[in-house]
């Protein structure tokens, strides 16, 4: 979920073993296996520089601290056209 203009909430479990280099986040993307969502005017992939994951995760998704702030290279293109 895209909390702020360059900021994602993740789940902590599902960057587990990886370094920021290695993450893209998909924005305007309904799904990471289709092709279809390039068609959209706000979708793209944008690279990571920083993950803080919750300092009580522990590895355990059900233990409650399953969260990771994830800091964007850059602001996503229609972020001003976006809710939040």
């Amino acid at each position: 979920s895209i909390i702020a203009a360059r900021w994602v909430l993740s789940a902590a479990h599902c960057l587990e073993d990886h370094e920021p280099a290695e993450i893209m986040v998909g924005v305007g993307k309904h799904s990471v296996w289709s092709h279809a969502d390039s068609q959209r005017l706000c979708s793209e992939s944008i690279p990571v520089d920083r993950v803080q994951c919750h300092p009580d995760y522990n590895g355990d998704a059900s233990y409650g601290a399953d969260l990771c702030l994830v800091r964007l290279q850059k602001q996503p293109q229609c972020y001003s056209s976006m809710r939040i």
